[in-house]
């Protein structure tokens, strides 16, 4: 019951957390890391039109799909370079270093899926599926924990 108790909890937090995720969000390709949800991680941002989307993510909403790029030593990967899967993340703070690059402090809320990508020019944006992990209530389970 204990276990019950502690699931049933965290739901009005995630669905608080899913009722301020907008269904757009700009996206921001990773070379060489991958961010999980609970990880709160430092990146660095240095390609133009990843500036650009950590930019606009900050001076609006803060949230941010975070996914891996198929090839790191790809440049500037283009749509179907960048794995559809990710974390949506939150951005906690920005720092604008005197070289022109960006450190952002993101925190990884949830796991997400890009549906589709938008025609926004300036840097990569999508629609984004949150997709939101089951939890069985298994007796077994439940008597393991405790």
């Amino acid at each position: 019951m204990a276990i019950a108790e502690k699931i049933d909890d965290k739901k009005p937090v995630q669905n608080n957390i899913l009722d301020n995720i907008p269904p757009i969000l700009p996206i921001l390709p990773l070379r060489d890391i991958v961010i999980f949800p609970y990880m709160i991680f430092p990146v660095l941002v240095g390609r133009e039109h990843s500036i650009k989307a950590a930019n606009y993510a900050s001076e609006n909403t803060k949230y941010i799909f975070l996914s891996a790029q198929r090839k790191s030593s790809v440049e500037d990967p283009k749509k179907e370079e960048i794995y559809k899967d990710g974390t949506i993340a939150k951005i906690i703070q920005i720092l604008k270093l005197p070289n022109g690059l960006i450190k952002i402090l993101v925190d990884g809320l949830l796991q997400g899926r890009i549906i589709e990508f938008t025609d926004e020019a300036q840097f990569f944006e999508g629609r984004i599926e949150v997709i939101v992990p089951s939890y069985e209530n298994d007796h077994e389970m439940n008597a393991l924990v405790l």
